[in-house]
């Protein structure tokens, strides 16, 4: 099998010199050893090329570039890759050293198939275990489409489809650009699983998700709706699925706002929530919700 696959790990990368030799290391840890990892330095102006450069391994590819965001670095690296499969790592997720070996035994036993996905956990920065997304029972209008439950170090792409298929490079959209590119694949092409844990996404200050803030969120709940639209494919399979797409930004928004302790704000995002699915008043999310709405109003 080690002589049929050759994977390409690309990581975009953007002044994270602190974090990226890990996600790097996790992956030269790996039980299966045919593979290279590409590392697209989207401009960084601290150390990332010389603590990358100076991890002595063949397998690492490092290319520097100017700053046009993650999209454009990622389809950067496909351009540079000679595998077989595409595998794309943010520069502060790490890998199991089971991650590619797994991969492997799935598209063998699928024969060679245009998209797969693992489980995968995440995790502090201190290891601490806050979840597992290793459940999926081949449900993909549910697990992929609404609610987006893919992180894109768990997903492989067969390259010829990765060309395709490159990310969106418009730099304000980086908070939409996973779920457009999952969208457009999973409404082309069947869905290969395995629920073995083979990487972690680890939460910290820094990533993005945290750093985004309300009007982004914004411009990308309209902008991916926007697209989805135009797309006749994913139309014709997953239309009906718009609404929930929809709100999942809903969701995101009130976090934002109870996070910011902007309860009124948070309120209104939560009431588009909860109309887009009265269901919704039971869920956990509504939960977590009022808990912290009423703490913002005491403390």
């Amino acid at each position: 099998m080690s002589e049929l696959i050759l994977f390409s790990v690309i990581i975009p990368t953007y002044n994270r010199a602190h974090l990226v030799t890990k996600t790097i290391n996790s992956l030269l840890q790996q039980s299966f050893t045919n593979f290279e990892v590409i590392v697209v330095d989207d401009g960084s102006t601290d150390d990332t090329r010389e603590v990358v450069q100076a991890i002595s391994d063949p397998r690492i590819k490092y290319y520097h570039k100017e700053n046009a965001e993650r999209g454009a670095a990622r389809n950067f690296g496909v351009t540079r890759a000679s595998g077989n499969y595409i595998n794309y790592f943010d520069s502060d997720d790490l890998a199991y050293p089971n991650h590619l070996q797994t991969a492997a035994e799935v598209i063998s036993r699928n024969d060679f198939p245009e998209l797969i996905h693992l489980g995968y956990d995440y995790r502090t920065e201190d290891g601490k275990l806050l979840g597992k997304v290793n459940n999926f029972d081949g449900n993909v209008s549910k697990y992929v489409v609404q609610k987006k439950m893919i992180a894109t170090m768990s997903m492989f792409i067969r390259k010829d489809i990765a060309e395709q298929f490159p990310y969106s490079e418009d730099r304000n959209f980086v908070l939409g650009e996973d779920a457009l590119h999952l969208c457009q694949l999973v409404a082309r092409y069947t869905f290969y699983f395995d629920n073995c844990i083979t990487s972690t996404v680890v939460h910290h200050t820094s990533r993005s998700m945290n750093n985004s803030a309300e009007p982004g969120f914004l411009f990308c709940q309209a902008h991916l709706i926007e697209e989805l639209r135009k797309d006749e494919t994913f139309m014709k399979a997953y239309g009906k699925y718009l609404p929930q797409i929809n709100n999942e930004y809903n969701y995101q928004l009130w976090k934002i706002c109870l996070e910011n302790r902007d309860n009124k704000k948070a309120w209104q995002y939560f009431k588009l929530y909860i109309r887009s699915d009265y269901g919704n008043i039971f869920s956990r999310r509504s939960f977590v919700f009022f808990k912290n709405y009423i703490s913002n109003l005491f403390t």
